[in-house]
């Protein structure tokens, strides 16, 4: 559950494992009862409004900052119990009526960076 993570004293700054991922997508069947923080930046190639989409094995969170700048971040979407692998509508027990892995649309600028934190 995401409110244990953030009480760690451990988290953010002192993770037990640092890594470099060539997405933002974590590897498959990790561990049991861990929790992962991927933060980066996205540069849209073209201006125009984009939809996020999270899943994930529990809860997560998905945050968006308006540039740059992570104190701008804002949570855009989130997953509330759990979902299978890139699994975006629905979950294992039934449907989401509402949507809460879906972002709204979101209008982005080519060539300018968003810092982008998923927890």
């Amino acid at each position: 559950v995401i409110e244990r993570l953030r009480a760690d004293p451990r988290f953010p700054d002192r993770p037990d494992t640092s890594d470099l991922i060539p997405a933002t997508e974590t590897p498959l069947n990790h561990a049991v009862n861990y929790g992962q923080r991927v933060i980066g930046y996205l540069c849209p190639p073209v201006t125009g409004d984009y939809q996020f989409f999270v899943s994930a094995d529990n809860q997560a969170e998905l945050w968006l900052s308006s540039d740059a700048d992570p104190a701008n971040r804002q949570l855009v979407a989130r997953e509330p119990e759990w979902s299978g692998h890139r699994q975006f509508n629905g979950t294992p027990t039934g449907s989401r009526p509402n949507q809460e892995n879906h972002s709204a649309p979101v209008r982005l600028e080519a060539g300018r960076l968003y810092y982008l934190e998923l927890v």
